[in-house]
């Protein structure tokens, strides 16, 4: 039987439901699993009352995703109600939820001896969370593992090693992120100097506050200031914990630590930049971070292929 593992800082999440300010059932697509649809069709074949005729406008059964209805300029699922409560949950209990609603803002990353599970920077609660999480971000299980010669047990190594890198408080974050791609042997000043605003316009965008933000990002002389390291130490250690152990192959592997510095600076540089220096202001920008490309699909992938042909081109180490 797989052990289940949670990250620390999310050990006991809750939902903030009505109070949160940016309520995930709303701009983005949500996609309904079959066997949750079936649920739906029988509930509204078998009954004849407002919430099965609400369910039958409310749902589209052929593409199996909610419907999404535009209030006041802001996509909403059909079934948010003005209080940003779930009326499916209302009338029917969560055993009627899709898989999405019931996992989200969770992720899993499934392993051959265990499933480890975090919370999303993309759910406000969860990127307040992490950020304001005093420890060290790591697992809540930290048995010692046997040698695994496996590429996991290689990956879970290359995780270990990133971790205690960018961990290591005796230096300044700036030298830990120095470290950490001199380990993995990227050019720094090429890496930095990349021009990740016109990847970044490239892809696709979910809220149009984020594409004023990309043009407030600046990474190429970035200098972390010390009252915000142990804000970017955890930013950097969540991407590292979530993204490595995803990698398909040592390639794969090495853009993914790339994209953990990119993603970790990303959100520092904007949060600089916009001038707005306290922990709420960091948290919106890290949650529209993680919506707006760890959440999209083709944007994370344009993102780890612009990554792996610097390392190609580059002759990073593989």
């Amino acid at each position: 039987m797989k052990r289940n593992i949670t990250f620390n800082y999310c050990k006991d999440f809750k939902c903030v439901d009505k109070n949160c300010k940016h309520n995930c059932c709303t701009k983005w697509q949500i996609d309904i699993d079959g066997k949750t649809l079936k649920k739906y069709q029988v509930y509204v074949n078998d009954n004849d009352n407002e919430f099965s005729k609400a369910l039958r406008n409310g749902v589209d059964f052929s593409d199996r995703r909610f419907v999404m209805k535009t209030v006041n300029g802001e996509k909403r699922c059909a079934f948010l109600n003005d209080e940003n409560l779930c009326e499916i949950i209302i009338n029917l209990g969560e055993n009627y939820l899709s898989k999405t609603c019931k996992v989200h803002p969770r992720f899993k990353t499934f392993l051959p001896d265990r499933i480890e599970t975090g919370v999303s920077l993309a759910c406000e609660e969860g990127a307040r969370r992490l950020l304001t999480f005093h420890d060290k971000i790591a697992l809540t299980d930290n048995t010692e593992e046997p040698d695994d010669k496996t590429f996991i047990g290689s990956l879970k190594k290359m995780r270990k090693d990133a971790l205690r890198i960018v961990q290591d408080d005796k230096k300044d974050i700036n030298e830990r992120i120095d470290n950490l791609l001199t380990y993995y042997r990227f050019d720094k000043i090429k890496f930095y100097g990349a021009d990740y605003k016109k990847v970044l316009n490239s892809l696709n965008i979910l809220d149009s506050a984020w594409q004023k933000r990309i043009d407030k990002i600046d990474i190429k002389n970035i200098s972390v200031k010390k009252e915000y390291a142990h804000f970017v130490e955890n930013l950097l250690s969540y991407f590292i914990l979530k993204h490595l152990l995803r990698a398909q192959d040592r390639l794969d592997a090495l853009s993914r630590i790339g994209f953990c510095v990119f993603g970790a600076l990303t959100i520092y540089s904007i949060f600089i930049n916009e001038n707005n220096l306290n922990v709420e202001a960091l948290i919106d920008i890290a949650r529209a971070f993680s919506s707006e490309i760890e959440y999209d699909d083709d944007n994370i992938f344009t993102l780890l292929t612009e990554i792996e042909e610097y390392i190609i081109h580059n002759q990073v180490n593989l």
